[in-house]
C-alpha cells in the first residue's frame, strides 16, 4: 500500500529523532513522579522557535499516555478522546491540529462506564496575557466542568477515599486552583498540566504553576510548559524563573536535521529522488513549514499525478510556512476572507506574532490593555459592524454563517462562548498581509465603536458588565476605540479629538477593572475604577451627586451595600481592592474623601452615609487604628438601629466590626462582652447553622482566650468545633481552622499533650487534603513541633522541626522567612533537648544566612546571638561562631 494514497492526516502523526526522544523522557519523568521521586523536577520548559515541534510534543505525550491506559483497562472503554482537544484522529492541514492541546470542554460528553486514567490541563498563556481571558477561571471553566468530577471519582477509586474538599465552581485565584488541581491527581491518576506560550504567563498563572509543583509524593503533577526562543517575555516570568530557576527544567527541542525532515517528506511522497528531497527540505527548514506545505491541496494532487513523487519542475516551493498559508488564504471562500480581513483591520489591539515583528517595533499597549495577537471577536456584534461596512451584499447572518465557516471547516479560527480567534498569530499575520493597504480603516473602526457602544447600553446595568468573556472583549476594543486618533503626518499635522465621553466607555474600564481585580492586579484596577469614576463625573454632570443616593445595588457587591448608589458604590470597590494590595493609607482616604461627599450631599445621618462610614471603621480596625474606628462603628450602630433596627443584617454587620475593633485595641473584655450580646442576636435572625453565627462565635472563642480566659475559650472553641462539623462536614476549610484553633487554646490553656493530639490530627488530616508540602499543612506540623516541646518531648520536637524543615528547603527559598523562623526554633528544641553544641552551631549558621539575606544590620541578629550566649553557658568549650 503507497502511504501517499491514504489519509494525508498521517502526516500529522509523525514524530522523528529528538523529538521522540524529548517525549520519552516527559513520559519517564510523570513514571518518576508517579514512584514519588521528589527529586525529579515537576515543571519542564520546552524551548524553540515557532514551528520546530513543541505542540507536536505534547500532543505525542497525551496519545502515549492515553496508549498505556488503554493497556491498563484491558479493553475497557476510554474516556478521553483520540487526541487533546476533541475526539477526531487527525486533520487534513496540520494547522488544524497545531495548537489543539487542550482538553475537550463545552459540550464534551465521555463514555458513562469510562474513568480517565490521568488529568490533562492546558492554559494559553497569550490569551491570559492580553486579557481577553478575563481570569484563569474563565480559561479553564469548560474543562473544569467537563472533567473534574470524573477525575475525582477516578481519584476516590485509586485512594479508597473521598476527595474532600473539591469546589464545586473552579477557583479563581491561582494558588487555590493549583491546589484543586494538584488534589486530582495520584500515584495511580498522574497529571499533566500544558502552558501554551509559558513566557506570556502573568502573576496568577505564576503563582498557580508555583502551587501545583509543589513536591508531593503522594500527587504526580507534571507541568509542562511552550517558550518560543527569542520571543519577548513577560516581567512575571522572568522573576518567576529567577526565584524557581533550580526547580525548572528547560529541554532545548533542537531543528530536526535533513534526514529526519526527509523521512518526514517520504511519508507524504515516498518515490521522491534524494537530490528532490534534499532541496525540499533545506528550503522549507522546519517541520511546520514542511507539512504545511506538503499537506496543501495543489501539493497532495500533484503528488498523486506523479505515482508518489514531487516534481520540482512543476512546483514552486515556498520560502517559509507564511507563504504556504498565504496560498490557503487565496483559497479560502471569499465571504470568509472578508470577515476576518475585517477583523484584523478593524481590531485596535491587534499585534502581529514575535515571529512576523522580528524586524519592527512591537505594539504599544492602549490604556494599559495588552497587544491582542490572536484578534479575538464577538461575532453576535461584529457580524452588524462588518454588514454595514461592506455594503449591500453582506447580512449579519451571511457574515455569521461566515465567522463559522472560518471555524470548520477552513480552520483558521476557534470559537469559544461566544468569542472567535485565530487559532494562532501566523495566521492572523497572513490574514493582516492579505489585506495590504486597510482602505476604510477610520469608518470601519467608527461603525465598530458605534455597533459595540449599542450592545453596552443594551447590556450595561448600573454601569457594570457581566462577568464574560464577551463582555470583556467589547469592553477592551471600546476602550481602544475611543482614544484619540493619532494624527496624520503632514505639513499640518494636528492631533484629531477623542470621541466625547459615554457612559458606555465608564461600564468599559469598570468591567476592566473588576477583571483586573479578579487577576489580583489591583493596581490596573484601581487605574482602570478610577477612570470609570471620572467618566461619570463628566457623563453625567449636574446630575451626577444623585448617582451617590440613588436606591440601587451595584451588582456584584453584598447586600449590606446596597443604600450606596453606582457612582459611590464604585468608590467603596477601589478603596476595597486598595486595602487588598496593601495600600492602606490611600483606602482609607479614599473612604474619608467618600464619607464627606456623602455627609454633605445627604447627611451624617442617611443610610449611604452609615454604609460608608461602616467600611471606613472597618479600614481603620484592619490597620490599627482601633480608637477611631471604635467611635465610627458606635456611631454606625446607634443610627442603623434608630433608622433599620437593631436585628437589621447591617446593625449585626456592624456590631461584629466593633468587636472586632474593641480586640484590636486590647479591649478584650469588653469584646468579649459585644460577642456574647451579638451571638443570641445571630441565632434568632440567622439560625445556628449560618457562615455568621459560626464566624461570631469563633471570634468570641478567640477573644476569650486573649483575655486570659483560656478555659472558657476551650469549652467555646469545642462546642463550635462539634457544631460545624455537623453542618459542614469534617474536611471544611472553616471547621479545619476551628480545629486548629482549638488546639492553639488547649496549648494555652496549660493542656499540651490535648494540643498534640489535636495537632497531629490535623496535620495527617491536611496532608491528605492538601498534599505534604501544602503551607497550610507546613504550618500545622511547625504547631504540632511547637507543642511537642511545651509537652517536654523535646527530642520528638526536634524530629519534626527537622522533618518540616526538610520539606520546606524541597519547596522554599534559603531565605524564605517561614524557614529562617523554623530553624530557630529548631535550635530552641536542640538546646532543651539536652544538646546544647548542636543549639549553638545551628544558631551560628543561622546567623549568618540572615546576615547574608538581610544584611549584617538586621534586628533578627541581636536575638540570635543572645540565642546563641546562652546555650554557650553550659558549654565548656563553645564552637566557633
Amino acid at each position: 500500500m503507497c502511504l501517499w494514497r491514504g489519509s494525508v492526516s498521517l502526516m500529522a502523526d509523525i514524530l522523528l529523532g529528538g523529538h521522540r526522544r524529548i517525549v520519552e523522557e516527559l513520559a519517564s519523568r510523570l513514571r518518576a513522579l508517579q514512584r514519588g521521586d521528589l527529586a525529579a523536577s515537576r515543571v519542564v520548559l520546552l524551548n524553540a522557535a515557532a514551528g520546530e515541534g513543541k505542540t507536536r510534543i505534547i500532543r505525542e505525550l497525551f496519545a502515549r499516555l492515553r496508549a498505556q491506559h488503554d493497556e491498563l483497562q484491558n479493553g475497557a472503554p476510554q474516556y478521553w478522546p483520540e487526541r487533546a482537544g476533541d475526539a477526531r484522529s487527525g486533520a487534513a492541514s496540520p494547522i488544524l491540529a497545531r495548537e489543539e492541546i487542550a482538553p475537550p470542554g463545552r459540550g464534551f460528553v465521555g463514555p458513562t462506564d469510562a474513568q480517565p486514567g490521568f488529568g490533562w490541563w492546558a492554559f494559553d498563556g497569550q490569551r491570559l496575557n492580553a486579557g481577553v481571558a478575563h481570569s484563569l477561571a474563565a480559561e479553564v471553566r469548560s474543562q473544569w466542568q467537563a472533567h473534574a468530577e470524573a477525575l475525582a471519582r477516578a481519584r476516590n477509586e485509586a485512594a479508597g477515599g473521598a476527595v474532600r474538599n473539591l469546589p464545586g465552581e473552579v477557583p479563581s485565584e491561582g494558588i487555590a486552583l493549583g491546589r484543586a488541581l494538584r488534589s486530582l491527581s495520584h500515584p495511580r491518576l498522574p497529571g499533566v498540566i500544558v502552558i501554551e506560550d509559558a513566557h506570556l504567563m502573568g502573576a496568577e498563572l505564576a503563582a498557580l504553576v508555583e502551587e501545583a509543583s509543589m513536591p508531593d509524593p503522594d500527587r504526580p503533577l507534571l507541568i509542562i510548559g511552550t517558550v518560543e526562543a527569542g520571543a519577548p517575555q513577560h516581567p512575571e516570568f522572568v522573576r518567576w524563573m529567577a526565584r524557581l530557576r533550580d526547580l525548572v527544567e528547560c529541554i532545548d527541542v533542537v531543528q530536526l536535521p535533513a534526514a529526519d525532515l526527509i523521512s518526514m517528506l517520504r511519508e507524504a511522497a515516498p518515490r521522491t529522488d534524494d537530490a528532490t528531497a534534499m532541496r525540499t527540505v533545506a528550503r522549507l527548514g522546519g517541520p511546520l513549514s514542511l507539512k504545511l506545505w506538503l499537506t496543501s491541496d495543489a501539493v497532495h494532487r500533484h503528488i498523486q499525478l506523479h505515482g508518489g513523487a514531487l516534481e520540482l519542475r512543476e512546483l514552486s516551493l515556498p520560502a517559509d510556512a507564511a507563504q504556504v498559508l498565504a496560498a490557503q488564504w487565496d483559497g479560502l471562500p471569499e465571504v470568509v476572507r472578508a470577515v476576518l480581513s475585517c477583523a484584523v483591520v478593524a481590531n485596535p489591539l491587534a499585534a502581529r506574532s514575535h515571529a512576523a515583528s522580528r524586524r519592527s517595533a512591537a505594539p504599544v499597549a492602549v490604556d494599559g490593555l495588552a497587544a491582542d495577537g490572536l484578534v479575538h471577536v464577538v461575532p453576535e456584534v461584529m457580524a452588524a459592524a462588518f454588514a454595514e461596512f461592506l455594503g449591500v451584499a453582506a447580512t449579519p447572518e451571511r457574515l455569521q454563517e461566515a465567522f463559522a465557516a472560518a471555524v470548520e471547516p477552513a480552520g483558521w479560527c476557534r470559537e469559544d462562548g461566544g468569542v472567535l480567534y485565530f487559532r494562532e498569530g501566523l495566521l492572523a499575520d497572513v490574514a493582516r498581509a492579505a489585506v495590504r493597504a486597510p482602505e476604510g480603516q477610520t469608518a470601519l473602526r467608527a461603525i465598530v465603536r458605534r455597533h459595540i457602544e449599542r450592545w453596552i447600553d443594551a447590556t450595561h446595568d448600573e454601569y457594570t458588565l457581566p462577568a464574560t468573556e464577551t463582555a470583556s472583549i467589547l469592553a477592551r476594543w471600546y476602550i481602544a476605540l475611543s482614544r484619540a486618533p493619532a494624527p496624520v503626518p503632514g505639513p499640518h499635522m494636528a492631533a484629531t479629538a477623542a470621541p466625547p465621553p459615554t457612559e458606555a466607555l465608564a461600564a468599559a474600564h469598570w468591567r476592566m477593572a473588576c477583571d483586573a481585580a479578579a487577576r489580583n492586579d489591583y493596581t490596573e484596577a484601581i487605574s482602570h475604577g478610577r477612570r470609570a469614576r471620572a467618566l461619570l463625573r463628566q457623563v453625567l454632570g449636574e446630575n451626577y451627586p444623585a448617582e451617590y443616593l440613588r436606591d440601587h445595588r451595584l451588582p456584584g457587591k453584598a447586600a449590606s451595600q446596597h443604600q450606596v448608589a453606582p457612582v459611590g458604590a464604585m468608590q467603596l470597590v477601589i478603596a476595597e481592592w486598595m486595602g487588598e494590595s496593601g495600600r492602606a493609607g490611600d483606602a482609607i482616604e479614599e473612604l474619608r474623601t467618600l464619607l464627606a461627599d456623602m455627609e454633605r450631599l445627604a447627611g451624617t445621618h442617611h443610610i449611604a452615609t452609615l454604609s460608608v462610614r461602616r467600611d471606613l471603621a472597618r479600614q481603620l480596625s484592619e490597620v490599627g487604628i482601633a480608637e477611631e474606628a471604635i467611635g465610627q462603628f458606635q456611631t454606625v450602630i446607634a443610627d442603623l438601629s434608630a433608622m433599620v433596627g437593631p436585628l437589621s443584617p447591617e446593625t449585626l454587620e456592624a456590631r461584629g466590626g466593633l468587636a472586632e475593633a474593641l480586640g484590636v485595641s486590647g479591649q478584650y473584655d469588653q469584646a468579649v462582652a459585644e460577642l456574647r450580646a451579638l451571638i443570641p442576636l445571630y441565632l434568632e435572625v440567622y439560625g445556628e447553622s449560618h457562615p455568621g453565627t459560626f464566624l461570631v462565635r469563633g471570634a468570641l472563642a478567640a477573644f476569650l482566650s486573649q483575655s486570659g480566659q483560656p478555659f472558657a475559650a476551650v469549652e467555646q472553641a469545642r462546642m463550635l468545633l462539634e457544631d460545624q462539623d455537623k453542618v459542614l462536614g469534617a474536611a471544611d476549610p472553616q471547621v479545619l481552622t476551628t480545629r486548629s484553633n482549638l488546639a492553639v487554646m488547649l496549648l494555652d490553656s496549660g493542656d499540651p499533650d490535648a494540643a498534640v493530639e489535636q495537632f497531629a490530627q490535623l496535620a495527617a488530616e491536611r496532608a491528605e487534603l492538601l498534599g505534604v508540602t501544602d503551607p497550610d499543612t507546613l504550618d500545622t506540623r511547625m504547631n504540632l513541633a511547637l507543642a511537642l516541646l511545651e509537652a517536654g518531648r523535646a527530642q520528638a520536637a526536634v524530629h519534626e522541626f527537622r522533618a518540616v524543615l526538610e520539606v520546606m528547603r524541597r519547596t522554599l527559598a534559603e531565605d524564605h522567612p517561614d524557614l529562617l523562623r523554623g530553624r530557630g526554633q529548631l535550635a530552641e528544641a536542640l538546646g532543651r533537648a539536652g544538646n546544647p553544641r548542636a543549639a549553638v552551631l545551628e544558631l551560628h549558621a543561622l546567623k549568618r544566612d540572615v546576615a547574608r539575606s538581610l544584611g549584617p544590620r538586621a534586628g533578627e541578629i541581636a536575638s540570635i546571638a543572645a540565642a546563641a550566649r546562652f546555650w554557650e553557658r553550659g558549654l565548656a568549650e563553645p564552637p566557633p561562631a
